[in-house]
């Protein structure tokens, strides 16, 4: 099996750090396992149907599957409730 290269966005480190470090844990960990089975997470609808979610407790993760260069981009990282607004 083929495990792909988990890339992160600015942004997703830029949140990452806005998160409490004990949240982080758990959220390095479930994104690691997107190197295994990128797609993991459930597909966005609408104009952002190229992206996945994976849900982390109450955060999201918000990344593309890269299957040509075999790479996960994580773009964002953030709360339930903020991660899909703009």
């Amino acid at each position: 099996m083929v495990s792909y290269k988990i890339k992160w966005d600015s942004r997703a480190l830029k949140d990452l750090n806005k998160i409490d470090k004990k949240k982080v844990k758990p959220i390095l960990k479930k994104v690691n396992e997107l190197a295994e089975d990128p797609l993991l997470g459930k597909p966005l609808k609408g104009e952002f149907q190229n992206y996945r979610r994976l849900r982390i407790g109450q955060y999201r993760a918000i990344y593309s599957v890269l299957k040509k260069i075999i790479t996960v981009q994580v773009l964002r990282v953030g709360s339930r409730g903020s991660i899909y607004k703009k």
